[in-house]
């Protein structure tokens, strides 16, 4: 074991007390893609090309939630616009300020299909505001599973795990304004996973955020990880690398103290 690793263990056992466990209600969400076309020709996003890697990450609290008021299977979980990045090709968008109502929706047999999106209400997925140029467009994102029952429930808890093909049957990821116009448009992976839904620090995906995943966060500290529900609860500062610098945040939340 390389001194990094004995220096990652020794300090998250130096600040343990026995039996330390967590069940955070926080819920990172990590998407993951490729861009399929861009048609900025200025702007923010000009000249991030064809096939560059698009990640997209929101922060939720599991306790913070608006049941549809009109009696449909969904549930939306509220988020502000500063627990939202998407990167492209390199190039980092985030929500303007402006957005009062950000939700990630999930909907449950509705009727019997099962799905996740993300929009200003409850009822319908419906692009979020982002803070480029030119002004005007925001990102869109969804995910119809596969004709079949998915998701268990509308408790974000209940949805954590890493989700992608074959288990989808509608899909869009795109900036664009409304349905008049979708300059640039994302795809999700093809094979593999396409997004997850993480408890910070659970990076053996056992659901429980504790001692037990020291190994695991080590492991994907020195190597990174192949595993995309691994890298999203590694990454507990949510800057998108996982380094030295989530050792001490890793460190809080098995203590109890999740981000």
């Amino acid at each position: 074991m390389n001194r990094l690793a004995i220096g990652v263990f020794s300090a998250v056992a130096c600040a343990l007390v026995p039996s330390s466990s967590a069940h955070a209600a926080t819920v990172y969400v990590l998407i993951q893609g490729t861009v399929e076309y861009n048609q900025f020709v200025s702007g923010t996003f000009a000249g991030v090309p064809a096939g560059a890697p698009v990640v997209m990450r929101i922060k939720l609290d599991s306790t913070q939630f608006l049941n549809d008021p009109n009696g449909l299977p969904t549930r939306g979980y509220r988020f502000d616009y500063t627990k939202f990045a998407m990167t492209a090709g390199g190039v980092t968008a985030y929500l303007t300020p402006s957005v009062t109502t950000a939700y990630f929706v999930l909907r449950n047999n509705d009727p019997h299909v099962d799905g996740m999106f993300i929009s200003t209400g409850t009822a319908n997925d419906v692009e979020l505001p982002l803070q480029i140029t030119p002004s005007g467009y925001g990102i869109a994102w969804k995910w119809t599973f596969n004709g079949q029952t998915t998701l268990n429930s509308l408790n974000l808890l209940d949805a954590l795990g890493e989700y992608g093909y074959p288990n989808i049957s509608v899909f869009n990821w795109a900036v664009q304004f409304g349905e008049v116009s979708y300059p640039m448009y994302f795809d999700p992976p093809t094979s593999g996973t396409s997004f997850a839904l993480c408890l910070p620090g659970d990076t053996n995906a056992d659901h429980v955020t504790d001692v037990n995943d020291i190994p695991s966060f080590v492991d994907a500290l020195l190597n990174g990880s192949t595993a995309l529900y691994a890298s999203c609860a590694a990454d507990m500062n949510q800057d998108g690398s996982i380094d030295g610098a989530d050792v001490q945040a890793f460190t809080n939340c098995i203590m109890g103290g999740c981000p």
